[in-house]
């Protein structure tokens, strides 16, 4: 319903609040919106009703960030972000560059603020404080921060708020990539651009142009902002892995994905659709067993399903889906997400053999696949790392 024109002309009458340095977690991403509705009525069971006390952080488009917490006794607080972290809701984020700038500014107020009281006639404690909190009502009153402002004017053809494509392919790498401008996803925006993890969009359709500079995509699915999803997707799926390691052999720094080499000759089966990735977050061995895990029951699943050599009732394969499809949550969805780590490019990229064999660990298919020979995937060698 239209707004009448004399409630327009009031003042705002409210103010919005944003727990500041938090996003969602993957948990909370893969149920398809950007907060689960778990997440939301964890939420609100904390707040509803609450008496809450605010610690302001910034302001940003007329919105505050802010610091929430929640009495738990005459003199205990709990906070509401570390509440919603520890339960699996949430993780802790990086502020935006301008909820920083406005973080800044605001230390330099009341800085000011407390030399004024300082400079002026000695007043006890009480006083100083009811000042400090004066100049926090008048600074942050309705009457001057407006209605939220949740829209933002972008200026192209090119802004540091949109994001830009690339292939994960050799043979594409250096193509430029336009997707279809009826896509939802032509112009992709992110939301959060201090956040430099990589992100995977997908194509049902792709096409090259008749000089193969450009590649166009059609029907684009841009997948959750989840850091690692690129490479865990990458090693779950690619037919051949090779982990790279770092120079001293305690952590993976990245993979080669492809069809492998030839054990003879030494060259790449198919190089120039091999890809190359260098890690984000940190991946241990017990991920690589989580991944090959995975691979052997979608193995089992294929072997044993309807068409297989078995044929597993629909019970036993409905059973054996669900399975999977807890693994797969499993290992996107940690309770503590993997720690953030610099990309670091190997020496020779798309590169294969280039780890000690001495370090390679084979690992062998438990069900012995279809038949003595046969399977839809092969598990991957695992690299001992060093202590």
């Amino acid at each position: 319903m239209e707004i009448p024109g004399q409630l327009l002309a009031l003042p705002f009458q409210a103010l919005e609040f944003k727990v500041c340095r938090l996003r969602p977690s993957a948990r909370s991403l893969v149920c398809g919106e950007h907060w689960s509705g778990e997440a939301s009525r964890r939420f609100a069971a904390l707040v509803s009703g609450r008496a809450l006390l605010v610690k302001v952080f910034s302001v940003v488009h007329s919105v505050l960030h802010v610091d929430l917490y929640l009495s738990s006794g005459l003199q205990d607080f709990v906070n509401i972000r570390d509440v919603l972290i520890e339960e699996g809701h949430a993780e802790l984020a990086e502020e935006c560059y301008e909820s920083r700038q406005s973080h800044e500014a605001l230390k330099g107020l009341f800085s000011k603020s407390e030399h004024v009281t300082d400079m002026s006639v000695p007043s006890p404690t009480k006083d100083s404080e009811k000042h400090l909190i004066r100049v926090l009502l008048d600074s942050f009153s309705s009457n001057k921060l407006g209605p939220p402002n949740h829209k933002a004017v972008l200026h192209g053809p090119f802004n540091p708020y949109e994001l830009k494509c690339h292939s994960l392919t050799r043979i594409s790498k250096f193509r430029r990539v336009w997707i279809e401008k009826e896509s939802i996803n032509s112009v992709a925006i992110s939301d959060s651009p201090e956040d430099l993890h990589q992100r995977v969009l997908v194509a049902a359709s792709l096409s090259v142009n008749a000089t193969g500079s450009t590649m166009l995509l059609r029907e684009t699915s841009l997948l959750p902002h989840i850091p690692g999803l690129p490479a865990l997707l990458s090693m779950l799926f690619a037919p051949v892995m090779e982990l790279r390691v770092d120079q001293e052999g305690k952590s993976y720094t990245g993979v080669l994905c492809g069809l492998g080499w030839n054990p003879t000759t030494g060259a790449p089966i198919l190089p120039e659709h091999d890809m190359e990735l260098a890690f984000d977050v940190q991946f241990s061995v017990e991920d690589v067993v989580e991944i090959n895990i995975l691979r052997a029951a979608i193995n089992k699943l294929v072997c044993d399903g309807p068409n297989g050599a078995r044929h597993l009732g629909p019970e036993r394969v409905a059973q054996l889906q669900d399975s999977v499809r807890q693994k797969l949550l499993g290992l996107f969805c940690q309770l503590k997400p993997r720690a953030r780590t610099v990309p670091k490019w190997p020496d020779k990229p798309y590169e294969w053999n280039q780890v000690d064999p001495k370090l390679v660990m084979e690992q062998a298919e438990r069900e012995g696949g279809c038949g003595k020979s046969t399977f839809l995937y092969q598990l991957h060698r695992l690299i001992v790392l060093s202590s």
